[in-house]
């Protein structure tokens, strides 16, 4: 990571004890030392690495609070429910089992109220660009595109609103999916271009039959509850986060080659049904993958 030289708020050196500025993080001791105190610490001499065998390098404090709170989303349950209620609204499509014990396809109308919401009136036509994430429970989709959505709103501090991106997995539920079905988020970049950006995140592959997590939390909350949780989210932002426009108009269609117990099965839509869909209408698809062959 580079260190960021624009942010010049003083922060107290670890080791002269003193409020200084520029103060830098380093990763691999878990301190924060100022440009004279860095170079006094053994690890940091010339030729000197870390376990990795990369050299010990300065970061920047505040972008790698931003990059934690990414990374390293809360583990308490009631902040977690909280995080997936508000974003129960980005679903765009997905499956769901009818009281006939058939399987439906049902469109929650995500993607006609991002254009709606977004459209600022000064383009005739709008041509959206879809980039779909893709891979196994568990490797990073939701982070990645949290993490392209932020480094967006970074650069458009001016806004006095934020737009909802993914809620990250934790290490606790890794075999899990985090999110079910498939969430749409806007690009803050290019909300209301003419080109507007779509980021789609599939549900985890290989989760199995397991319930996702943000089902899980979600059927816990009452209707009441739900209300509360999404406005406390709103009002703790440090720009108040747009609230994702829930269509009314959600469409159903049941899916009629799901005749047989194993195409009946959530996973069978997961691995089958989502990706491709996904592939045919995306511009981009990023197959996220943790094997490192």
């Amino acid at each position: 990571m580079s260190p960021d030289t624009g942010d010049t708020r003083r922060r107290t050196c670890e080791a002269c004890e003193l409020e200084k500025s520029p103060v830098w993080d380093c990763s691999y001791c878990g301190m924060r030392f100022c440009d004279d105190c860095w170079v006094r610490q053994a690890q940091h001499k010339a030729g000197r690495t870390g376990p990795d065998g990369l050299p010990h390098e300065k970061a920047n404090p505040a972008i790698v609070k931003r990059l934690q709170n990414i990374l390293a989303p809360p583990q308490e349950h009631s902040e977690q429910q909280m995080l997936h209620v508000e974003d129960e609204d980005t679903t765009w499509f997905g499956m769901v089992r009818t009281s006939q014990n058939s399987t439906a396809f049902q469109d929650h109308g995500r993607y006609s109220a991002i254009m709606a919401d977004s459209n600022s009136g000064e383009f005739k036509s709008r041509y959206p660009r879809l980039v779909s994430f893709i891979g196994q429970t568990g490797a990073g989709k939701s982070t990645l595109i949290k993490m392209l959505i932020d480094q967006q709103e970074r650069m458009d501090e001016q806004r006095n609103w934020i737009l909802p991106s993914p809620v990250a997995g934790t290490s606790a539920n890794s075999n899990v999916p985090t999110s079910g079905d498939v969430h749409l988020y806007s690009d803050p970049g290019t909300y209301s271009d003419e080109y507007p950006l779509l980021y789609a995140d599939c549900e985890g592959l290989e989760g199995g039959e397991n319930a996702p997590m943000a089902a899980q939390y979600r059927d816990r909350a009452t209707a009441p509850q739900r209300e509360e949780e999404r406005s406390i989210i709103a009002s703790g932002e440090h720009r108040r986060r747009r609230k994702a426009t829930k269509s009314f108009h959600v469409t159903q269609r049941e899916i009629k080659w799901a005749n047989s117990p194993e195409k009946l099965k959530r996973q069978y839509a997961v691995t089958e049904l989502y990706p491709r869909l996904l592939y045919t209408f995306s511009d981009v698809i990023v197959f996220v993958l943790r094997n490192a062959k």
